[in-house]
This record gives C-alpha cells, sequence and structure tokens, in this order.
C-alpha cells in the first residue's frame, strides 16, 4: 500500500475513533445528568406549593447574589459608594481606597449592607412574575416595598436572609403567606477580607502581598496612589479578584541611602572618575556633595578627581534629600607615588 493510501486509512480510522467517543460521551452524559435532572424535578414537586417558593425565591437569592460579589470585590469591597472622595475613579471603574490618608476605608458591615441592596434591586428579574405557578393557576402577589435583605460575610461563604411578604392564592383559593427565606453562597471572600485587613498600611512590604495564598499583583496609579489586586485560584470555578486602592498624600520622609563606596587607593597621577548613587524611598530630588576641596563632587554625583598629592585622605561623602533626609559614607583614599 502506498504511503498516502496509508495515511488515508489513519485518518478514517481516527475520525471513526473521534466520533464513537463523541457518541459515547454524549450517551454517558445523559445517563449521568438525565437522573439528576429528574431527581431535581421529583425533589421539588415533593416540597408542596409552599416549599417550592421557598426553593424558587432561594434560588434566586443565588443566583442575583453570585454575581454582586465578584462586583463589590473588583471595586474594592463597595458596590453604592456614599462619598466619592472615599473612592479613585479610574477609565475603567471605581475602586475604593481601603487606606487613605490615614483613615481605613474597609468596611464589612458597608459590604454586606451593599450586597443586601443589589439583591433588593436586580432579585426581580430572576423572580420574574412568578410564571412557574401562574401556569399552574398559583398567583403569587410579593410585596416588594417590604422586602428586606440581611448578608453576613464569613471565611468560606456568605450567609443570606431575605424577608420578603408573598401572598399566595391556591387553585383551591385557599390562601397562605411566605415571607422568610435563607440561603447561602460558597465564597472565599472573608478569608481575602482578613488579609487585606491584615496588612499594615499604607507602606506594607510587598513580601507580605506574596506570603498570601493569593496571585497579588501591583499597579502604581501615580506618585499619591497604589492599587493592589489578590486573585483566590481556589476560589470555586471562578478566581475571586479584590482589588484596592491606598492613597498616601504626605509620606513620611525617609533619608536617602548611598550606595556602598569602596576605599580606594591610587598613583600620583591617576584619575578618578565615578558617579555616586543612592536611593530614595520618596524618590526625592537628590544632591550630593564632599567635605574635602581635594576631592570634590558634583551636585548630581559625578566624580572627575586628579591624583597629585600623596597621602590617605578620610572624606565624607553625602547625599541630601529635598525635605532634610540625609546619609553618609566616609572614604579612605590612597595617594601613593609612582
Amino acid at each position: 500500500m502506498s504511503k498516502r493510501g496509508q495515511v488515508t486509512v489513519f485518518l478514517v480510522v481516527g475520525i471513526v475513533i473521534l466520533l464513537l467517543s463523541a457518541a459515547m460521551f454524549f450517551i454517558f452524559s445523559k445517563v449521568k445528568t438525565t437522573p439528576l435532572e429528574v431527581e431535581e424535578k421529583e425533589a421539588f414537586e415533593s416540597l408542596g406549593v409552599k416549599g417550592q417558593i421557598q426553593s424558587y425565591v432561594e434560588s434566586c437569592m443565588r443566583e442575583t447574589a453570585d454575581p454582586s460579589v465578584y462586583l463589590l470585590a473588583s471595586q474594592g469591597g463597595i458596590i453604592y459608594p456614599e462619598e466619592d472622595s472615599k473612592i479613585l475613579l479610574t477609565d475603567y471603574g471605581m475602586i475604593n481606597y481601603a487606606w487613605i490618608n490615614g483613615v481605613k476605608g474597609l468596611s464589612r458591615e458597608k459590604m454586606e449592607k451593599d450586597l443586601g441592596l443589589y439583591l433588593e434591586e436586580y432579585i426581580d428579574f430572576c423572580l420574574g412574575n412568578f410564571d412557574t405557578f401562574l401556569v399552574r393557576n398559583i398567583i403569587v402577589e410579593p410585596d416588594y416595598d417590604k422586602m428586606k435583605a440581611d448578608f453576613k460575610i464569613q471565611d468560606n461563604f456568605i450567609d443570606m436572609q431575605l424577608n420578603f411578604p408573598l401572598k399566595v392564592t391556591l387553585p383551591n383559593g385557599d390562601e397562605l403567606v411566605v415571607e422568610t427565606f435563607s440561603s447561602q453562597l460558597e465564597s472565599r471572600l472573608g478569608l481575602m477580607l482578613k488579609a487585606v485587613e491584615a496588612l499594615e498600611m499604607p507602606d506594607f512590604d510587598f513580601t507580605e502581598l506574596i506570603s498570601f495564598p493569593y496571585q497579588p499583583v501591583v499597579f502604581p496609579y501615580d506618585e499619591s496612589v497604589m492599587i493592589y489586586s489578590l486573585a483566590d485560584e481556589k476560589n470555586l470555578d471562578t478566581p475571586l479578584a479584590f482589588m484596592f486602592a491606598v492613597r498616601n498624600d504626605y509620606p513620611e520622609n525617609k533619608p536617602p541611602v548611598l550606595d556602598f563606596i569602596a576605599d580606594k587607593t591610587f598613583k600620583v597621577g591617576n584619575r578618578w572618575q565615578e558617579i555616586l548613587t543612592a536611593e530614595d524611598p520618596n524618590n526625592d530630588l537628590l544632591t550630593f556633595s564632599s567635605d574635602s576641596d581635594k576631592f570634590p563632587i558634583k551636585e548630581d554625583g559625578t566624580i572627575d578627581v586628579e591624583m597629585i598629592t600623596p597621602g590617605i585622605y578620610k572624606v565624607i561623602f553625602a547625599v541630601d534629600d529635598s525635605r532634610g533626609g540625609k546619609h553618609e559614607q566616609e572614604v579612605t583614599i590612597t595617594i601613593v607615588k609612582n
């Protein structure tokens, strides 16, 4: 058989195997899921009308609340801001300040309140007109004015309580009232909040972030603002990302630090050419200086000196920032005869 014929046979066999695999997967998935769907339907029908309404509303509570948790986390713990001055407005949305000039901005009470308000505002999109019951001649009359949702953020889940009076009229004319509902969302939001709350803001070390079981990302926004994001990839099927901002308009001045300057040995006639460097935590403007006329240094740290007179010299080099911070190093410079 030619090579082309062999390739054709292999392709045909491969396609057949692929189709058989797909067919078997479809059959087994039906065998697996259909009984589950039947069981769920039978369980729902066995609840009775009151239990069915209870189950229906609580299912809508979970469906409505789930995206609100992701929205709240992506905005740093808020959905409905109370003061614009406490949030960072970017081109892509708003982010809550977890710390702003000495004031902490994270509040679990505010988060729980916002989640409750979101549920009260949007659950009707899931409930609709209770058509599931209307087709069975069961009339459900909701009192949205008396609806009140309460949330409690725990470490690995979120508790939800809903007071929502429903007047139910059965096909035979009997009436009943259902008004209290409770459900729970699996979410590690509470654990993430504990991690963020433990940070020593505003000057926590980045090593603190990487010590958490979350994926950290840092976005420098401007000279005063940093944006942080922690992603929890263990949060169910969809990673939960908590993003927050830290604003410090009046950072404590930290002095600059000269990079190490080694002692020097030169021969007469040699030329010392070097640029001294330093680090400043506040990124202030730095000025370099020397206490010796024999070994001057320019303000930008440049040294360009010819060695003329033999001897051993003790020279102090210094760097100053624009806010009074200073650091010095003493350097021994030895000049020997040729």
